[in-house]
């Protein structure tokens, strides 16, 4: 009894996904903004975050 309690279970888990995958939407292309590469000191390497200078003293303007 419990062998067919199983079963059926497995049965029904097996429809279940089955129908999952085939009403399942396809994903769309969506393409949002383009990534921008993260800007490096150009002296040391280091990331530099928002508009502060490197912690270096590396002064582009200069």
């Amino acid at each position: 009894m419990i062998i067919k309690a199983v079963l059926l279970f497995l049965v029904v888990i097996g429809l279940l996904g089955m129908t999952g995958r085939f009403t399942r939407s396809k994903p769309q292309d969506r393409r949002g903004p383009e990534i921008q590469s993260a800007r490096k000191c150009p002296k040391c390497g280091t990331y530099l975050v928002g508009s502060s200078p490197c912690v270096c003293g590396y002064d582009r303007d200069a």
